[in-house]
């Protein structure tokens, strides 16, 4: 009743407050009643951040200012030394974090100092600057002129303030370029008006944040709540001085602080969320009445609906919190299946898994325990057949053409074959080692020279690297999940597709492959009580070899130092000191097995490191508008989606923008990296291992333009496969668990192997269905022209060997036709139709780019028709289209 609710309403009002608030609320409200405190001072510290005003200033013309401007010409130097650069029609300068730093309730002014020389008889440019769309004002710059323009209010915008400087040009004598006005100095935006200077809303959440989690990272390190407010508010005065000195800058870099924190955060309080996760898994079963297994098989459900969304590039604003929801109920139920070297061991391990000893007696024992040898070596057998037919089909036909740089290694190739005193530590021509021809060198001797020879070395490296792959993950992970691994690489179109390329990528991963297996092999010797010396020399050498073949070699020796680190923490001094000797002795023989490629490097550096600098992420020439930070960030997030969601962007590599795992792969590899992150916390060196080799060899690809790059990140895709298959192991494990429902034990083995079933078929139908006939494949290798009409000079010329052949001119010192012509002779076209000789004769003119193939083959059917040649069809590309050269013949068999 009213008079009821009145009377409790009064009592209620005359409690003590703690009293009406929850017991939970009341005690941490007690306990942390100093982090109260500490968001009350950091609200006061931001605004005096704030109270200060602020310039925010672009070098423009210094040295580093790539970072701010975008569409510029070159910097330059006037006669009295003041640097300056020229804008295009349209040019941009960037201010970096100023929708940060500036005030959201401020509106700001652009002041430059700008040029508009112009020749005499010519209009002074008008200049327009615009912001977000809008407007901030036009000037006529005749000669010197110290600009302002009104961009409005800055502040609680995008983190990165673009202006944009529309201008009038004209090009100057002796010169093509088409200049607008000169920026001399710094550009500067400044802050107008006054009163009390609001913070944006990014500056607020993202200021809190960072208190929230240091207090948390401090609770966890100091265990006592008025410890860790001590240290948070040391760090808060920190921070507020640094913000204050220099604003702009530490909006910059503090989401680096605070995205430390938040991944520190997981690892301090592992325990409680352990704890939290048995909690959960204990009121699903009372309260919902579902078994862990089921709970698992019901988290599935919209994680795969999450990663056929991201697959198709559909809704990814649905997806990705659907993935999120699908891990919350699967990851706290399962666990990675135990590394092969657990009990019996003389070295210690730790598990560090949130399920207690007896959850985990309710799994399935391991396959392999028993008689799985018997089963294991002949599964493998098929596996590596399957490998080598997704490798070797049709190796001349698809891809459609040679790449030029293809052609190239293969003319090295011949060139080493045909001279002897040729044998090159460095090709400079190829900006490659020459350990790569010298190999392709060897499979021309023996099988001849052809695009099936050329590519067939790659793709057998391929099949190997598969095998080395199984090896590595069963001395990791166990049979079951080096047989998964083994077929995820057999047929994933991440790798087929590369190792059908005639590059020196599949004899990097089986260098890169051996000097893991050399490592781990030194390893497990150790633990046995041996020295394993042979294994760690075998290590050094091959990862030495890894450093004579592709770029990502380079980064086999940094993984196995990184696992050595990893090895002495985890063993400890006593026992990690017996592998010294083993790793000392693989050091010195990578040092003697790299002596002649570092002297290389040393005596000519331009050469060894031209290719690196022209694809260094980090050059001045690559950032264009981004800082160095951001260009690393932008990397990474390209890098963090590839495998689900955007992948490889060249459709030379890879099917354009597909994520470069299939749908069953990408989920598994979600699950199984996650597994892999929760044992490192634990202390298992297998998932450290695993997870050092992802992020070490993604490093190629992270570090240069264009990214991501398949062929950069190559060595970086078995890591990815077996993360994959440690995923899926784990999920059909806790499925055909003990403790599952009947129905799900039994089903579980058959959901395994469908959806391997369905993992190979989808990647062997994007390789060899999808991609052979998709145009934006065929047009990315460019030589379709050039390939077809080669091979069709050395068919006909093998069958008539005094075959006289012409292309047109620029054809004659072509690379692919000179290399699919397998040493036919060929001559310019002639403009006589006297000059042809008698007996057979083979026109050929291929469609390439930059060419006129209209005007090229008109000129080659007039020529044709006077001599008596008849015209014969080119070939077509995969799914139709026009022929990609025309011939003419005549007395050809």
């Amino acid at each position: 009743r009213p008079s009821t609710r009145r009377k409790r309403a009064r009592t209620s009002a005359r409690k003590p407050l703690r009293r009406q608030l929850p017991p939970r609320l009341t005690t941490f409200v007690i306990r942390h009643s100093s982090l109260v405190i500490l968001l009350l001072l950091s609200f006061v510290a931001l605004l005096l951040v704030y109270a200060r005003p602020l310039t925010a200033t672009i070098p423009v013309g210094a040295p580093g200012d790539r970072a701010g401007v975008l569409d510029f010409f070159d910097r330059e130097r006037n006669p009295a030394g003041v640097p300056y650069r020229w804008t295009h029609d349209r040019s941009t300068l960037i201010f970096h974090a100023a929708g940060l730093a500036l005030p959201a309730n401020r509106t700001a002014m652009l002041e430059m100092h700008l040029v508009g020389s112009r020749p005499a008889g010519v209009a002074a440019p008008r200049v327009t600057v615009t912001r977000a769309g809008q407007a901030g004002g036009t000037q006529t710059i005749a000669g010197e002129s110290q600009a302002q323009f009104a961009v409005g209010t800055v502040g609680g915008g995008p983190v990165d303030t673009p202006i944009t400087i529309q201008s009038d040009t004209f090009t100057p004598a002796g010169d093509k370029r088409e200049l607008g006005v000169a920026l001399l100095g710094p550009a500067r935006l400044v802050q107008d008006g006054g009163g009390l200077a609001l913070p944006p809303f990014g500056a607020w959440w993202r200021w809190f944040a960072t208190l929230l989690c240091a207090y948390g990272v401090a609770l966890a390190l100091l265990r006592r709540p008025d410890h860790a407010a001590l240290a948070t508010g040391g760090a808060l005065v920190i921070g507020t001085v640094i913000a204050f000195v220099d604003r702009v800058r530490f909006w910059q870099y503090l989401h680096l602080v605070l995205l430390l924190l938040l991944a520190l955060l997981p690892i301090l309080w592992r325990r409680d969320i352990a704890a939290w996760a048995a909690r959960w898994l204990a009121w699903a079963h009372k309260r919902l009445g579902l078994s862990t297994p089921a709970l698992v098989a019901l988290g599935l459900l919209p994680a795969t609906l999450a990663q056929i969304l991201l697959t198709a590039n559909r809704l990814p604003a649905l997806a990705l919190p659907l993935y999120a929801l699908g891990l919350v109920l699967i990851l706290p139920g399962i666990r990675p299946p135990p590394p092969p070297h657990t009990g019996g061991s003389s070295l210690p391990q730790r598990r560090g898994w949130l399920l207690t000893a007896a959850q985990m007696q309710t799994y399935s024992p391991q396959y392999g325990e028993a008689g799985g040898a018997t089963v294991e070596l002949p599964v493998l057998a098929g596996i590596l057949l399957l490998a080598a037919a997704a490798r070797f089909y049709q190796l001349g036909e698809i891809p459609f053409s040679l790449w030029r740089d293809e052609a190239r290694h293969g003319l090295e190739a011949l060139h080493i074959l045909r001279d002897p005193s040729y044998r090159p530590v460095y090709v400079p021509a190829i900006s490659l080692p020459g350990l790569f021809p010298a190999l392709l060198a060897l499979i021309f001797k023996v099988f001849g020279a052809g695009i099936a020879s050329l590519r067939g070395l790659t793709a057998g490296a391929g099949v190997v690297a598969v095998g080395l792959l199984w090896a590595v993950a069963r001395r990791l992970w166990g049979p079951r999940v080096a047989l998964v691994a083994a077929l995820l690489a057999a047929v994933g179109s991440w790798r087929v597709s590369i190792d059908r390329l005639a590059f020196d990528t599949a004899p990097t991963t089986v260098c890169t492959l051996g000097a893991f297996l050399a490592f781990l092999w030194g390893v497990d010797e150790v633990r046995a009580g041996r020295r394993g010396l042979l294994a760690f020399a075998l290590a050094g050498l091959s990862g030495g070899l890894a450093i004579y073949n592709y770029y990502p070699g380079r980064f086999a020796l940094p993984v196995l130092a990184g696992a050595a680190i990893v090895l002495l923490l985890l063993w400890g001094w006593r026992t990690g000191r017996r592998v010294l000797a083993g790793l000392a002795l693989a050091l010195a023989v990578a040092v003697v097995t790299l002596t002649p490629l570092a002297r290389y490097a040393v005596e000519q550096p331009d050469n060894f490191f031209k290719r690196t600098e022209q694809v260094y992420l980090l050059a001045d020439s690559s950032l264009q508008g981004r800082t160095a930070v951001e260009a690393v960030e932008r990397n990474l997030l390209t890098h963090a989606v590839m495998f689900n969601w955007h992948g490889e962007p060249n459709a030379r590599h890879h099917m354009p923008k597909w994520p470069m795992l299939d749908a069953v792969t990408g989920l598994c590899f979600v699950v199984g990296l996650a597994l892999a992150i929760i044992a490192a916390i634990g202390g298992q060196f297998p998932a450290f291992f695993t997870l050092g080799w992802l992020l070490a060899l993604l490093g190629p690809s992270i570090v240069s333009i264009d990214a991501p790059s398949a062929v950069r990140a190559q060595d970086a895709a078995p890591a990815a496969y077996l993360l994959a298959a440690l995923g899926l192991v784990a999920l059909w494990e806790r499925l055909a668990a003990l403790d599952a429902p009947a129905l799900l034990r039994r089903a579980a083995p058959t959901v395994a192997v469908l959806a391997l079933a369905l993992a190979v078929g989808i990647n062997l139908w994007i390789y060899f269905v999808r991609m052979p006939g998709d145009p934006r494949v065929i047009s990315k290798f460019q030589y379709a022209g050039e390939t077809r009409a080669g091979l069709l000079i050395a068919a006909t010329h093998a069958r008539a060997p005094n075959l006289a052949t012409y292309v047109p001119q620029p054809f004659t010192g072509d690379e692919v036709l000179i290399f699919t012509a397998n040493g036919a002779p060929v001559a310019a076209l002639p403009d006589n139709p006297a000059a042809l000789p008698d007996g057979p004769v083979l026109i050929v003119v291929p469609r390439a780019e930059g060419q006129d193939f209209a005007q090229q083959t008109a000129a080659a059917r007039r020529l044709a028709a006077a001599a008596g040649l008849h015209e014969i069809p080119g070939d077509r590309p995969p799914g139709g289209g026009d022929p990609v050269f025309v011939a003419f013949a005549r007395d050809v068999p």
